[in-house]
């Protein structure tokens, strides 16, 4: 969670099977990027093939989450945003 003045950011990932056809074939997984800024969600998800990919959970978030604030267009919170995504293992 990122606190700044007036509210905070969150995001978080939740990943499950993908049971619908999408392009005429069934997805192994699909990982969904949720990110949150004050009241406002903004949803982005990266599906995996089930025998033309590799499941890569480390790739799967980064796209998942380039997709949800891809929304925000030039805000400046993506940079925030990145940086926590980055910085959150050290």
């Amino acid at each position: 969670m990122i606190r700044f003045k007036g509210g905070k950011i969150s995001f978080r990932y939740k990943e499950r099977p993908f049971d619908e056809p999408r392009y005429g074939v069934r997805s192994a997984r699909v990982i969904e990027a949720i990110v949150s800024i004050g009241e406002t969600f903004y949803v982005g998800e990266a599906c995996c093939h089930p025998y033309l990919d590799n499941f890569c959970k480390e790739f799967g978030r980064k796209l998942a989450l380039t997709r949800a604030i891809a929304q925000l267009d030039r805000h400046p919170y993506r940079t925030t945003i990145w940086k926590a995504y980055h910085g959150r293992n050290e």
